[in-house]
């Protein structure tokens, strides 16, 4: 849930509402006035205050992130083997893949390098929450749909075990380097309608085909203005298979948000207040993954 409140004044904000988990939401609120940064990918940063809106309290952290300078850095890991590792560290580079989220077919116009704030993937949990499967599928409830079988949606991912992911490469990954995740889009019977980020744990960097980021340690070398992304994110009705299975499959063009790009020196809340009740979906060109033929 998103409410604004304006008085053409440094008191306007923004207030979200978070679903942390299961029982626990978070009201989030930013102003105007305390916006931090504006990033080279058009997100912005801002100070916030929040308040407990149900739960017993805020549920364990995810993972880390730190301050350097003018950037937000996350720590996050690339899983791989010890061989692989030794020849990463060599290189000095982290080389893009074309395999869409799922893992089953390549992307023509944009590869990634694949991270995750897991620290280890250690068990059949860990690897479907990076969109992996000892047996090479996932499974999905539809919205509004009764707990049965006949009902749940299968989707084949990249099939494999823990093994061969048992050595963790931990980066500090500029925030700015990030691409948006997918959405699902939920409108249970009861409850309010809400987003959902797809793969919450899975974090990429785009890159053009055959490119790689460069690294020295733990750090990220490579800009943003080196990096690819779109202004398009899939959104997928979770109420249907389609829906379900898109954001994985990378290849929707009708189940789609776009990415408003606002100008300097604007931001978050002053663009409301400037586009406020009106129509901006149709003014922004669309571009998104391709997947190869």
């Amino acid at each position: 849930m998103l409410q604004w409140v304006g008085d053409a004044g440094k008191s306007d904000f923004c207030a979200i509402v978070l679903g942390m988990d299961e029982v626990t939401d978070v009201k989030l609120l930013f102003r105007r006035s305390q916006m931090v940064k504006a990033c080279a990918d058009g997100a912005f940063v801002y100070k916030c205050s929040y308040s407990l809106l149900r739960g017993g309290g805020l549920p364990a952290a995810h993972g880390n992130w730190r301050r350097r300078g003018d950037k937000f850095e996350l720590a996050l890991y690339h899983h791989t083997n010890a061989k692989a590792a030794q020849s990463i560290l060599a290189s000095r580079g982290l080389w893009s893949s074309q395999w869409n989220i799922q893992g089953t077919q390549k992307l023509s116009n944009i590869s990634y390098v694949y991270f995750t704030s897991l620290p280890a993937i250690a068990n059949e949990n860990d690897l479907r929450r990076v969109a992996m499967s000892p047996n090479g599928f996932a499974h999905f409830l539809p919205t509004n749909a009764p707990s049965q079988a006949k009902h749940v949606v299968a989707l084949d991912v990249y099939k494999r075990t823990c093994n061969g992911v048992d050595t963790p490469m931990k980066f500090w990954v500029n925030a700015e380097l990030i691409s948006p995740n997918h959405l699902w889009f939920h409108r249970p019977r009861i409850g309010m309608a809400h987003y959902e980020i797809v793969l919450p744990r899975v974090f990429r960097v785009g890159l053009e085909k055959e490119r790689s980021l460069s690294i020295k340690g733990q750090m990220i070398l490579t800009a943003p203005s080196a990096c690819k992304s779109f202004n398009s994110v899939i959104v997928g009705d979770a109420a249907t298979s389609r829906g379900l299975t898109a954001p994985f499959r990378e290849e929707e063009t009708k189940q789609i948000g776009k990415i408003d790009a606002i100008p300097s020196p604007g931001e978050i809340v002053s663009r409301w207040s400037e586009k406020q009740n009106s129509r901006v979906f149709d003014e922004i060109g669309s571009d998104i993954g391709k997947v190869a033929p």
